[in-house]
């Protein structure tokens, strides 16, 4: 069974689950949320029955495929912490 996180949970990322939920590309069961904001998380979650972490960091690591769905002006504090996690 593969995996997928979202490493931020906004539009981008809520478009692209809806997408690949219902294209049965993925489970729900498969996926991964991770945001800093916990309303957004509780918001995708209720919406998309998925699971949702503050925690990126020990929830992503044994995710096969992870989508960055970010803003531009996060990317290397993002990037700088997920090469703690990822060789």
């Amino acid at each position: 069974m593969s995996k997928i996180g979202f490493i931020g949970s906004g539009n981008m990322a809520e478009a692209i689950l809806g997408g690949i939920l219902n294209a049965g590309v993925f489970k729900k069961e498969e996926i991964i949320a991770c945001d800093v904001n916990r309303e957004r998380l509780s918001y995708i979650n209720l919406k998309f029955s998925v699971k949702t972490s503050l925690n990126k960091n020990s929830d992503i690591k044994d995710c096969d495929i992870l989508v960055l769905s970010i803003k531009p002006q996060s990317l290397s504090k993002v990037i700088k912490e997920l090469s703690q996690i990822f060789k």
